[in-house]
């Protein structure tokens, strides 16, 4: 009688195992790896349909009311972000408007905004800017929308 109960708490825990597995296989199989692309002379400016947010409650996406003129989407893990981050902050101390968009605390923003790396700055018009950029280029780009 012991030989099965010991068969059955293997089989038990085995199932178990298999099942964990398969949650956190569907939990993170639609996000994509976060990144940080280097840093490049020459940024990616496009115009994105993409920032129109799908099927998504509007309490985790900012309304039109509520986004400012650029969204900077970013993770606190991201060392890429880290060195952004200073800089997006003295630009708000200028006066520049910032909606902070974390997508790790709001993983629906990599599918909503089509963002495909951190750091992201998309502004209202659609226009985006991938990767770090340095104070003056990202002021450049702000001054331009």
């Amino acid at each position: 009688m012991l030989g099965n109960s010991k068969r059955i708490l293997i089989i038990t825990v085995v199932v178990g195992l298999i099942l964990v597995a398969v949650v956190l296989y569907f939990i993170f199989r639609g996000q994509p790896e976060e990144t940080s692309p280097l840093p490049s002379p020459i940024a990616t400016l496009s115009s994105s349909p993409a920032i129109t947010p799908t099927d998504t409650p509007a309490t985790s996406i900012p309304t039109p009311e509520q986004q400012t003129s650029v969204m900077y989407f970013y993770s606190d893990s991201c060392s890429w972000c880290q060195k952004q981050s200073p800089i997006i902050a003295q630009l708000e101390q200028e006066g520049y408007s910032f909606t902070m968009m974390d997508v790790v605390a709001n993983s629906n923003y990599w599918q909503d905004y089509n963002v495909s790396g951190t750091p992201t700055l998309v502004s209202s018009t659609g226009m985006r800017l991938e990767g770090y950029q340095e104070y003056n280029s990202l002021k450049t780009w702000i001054d331009q929308l």
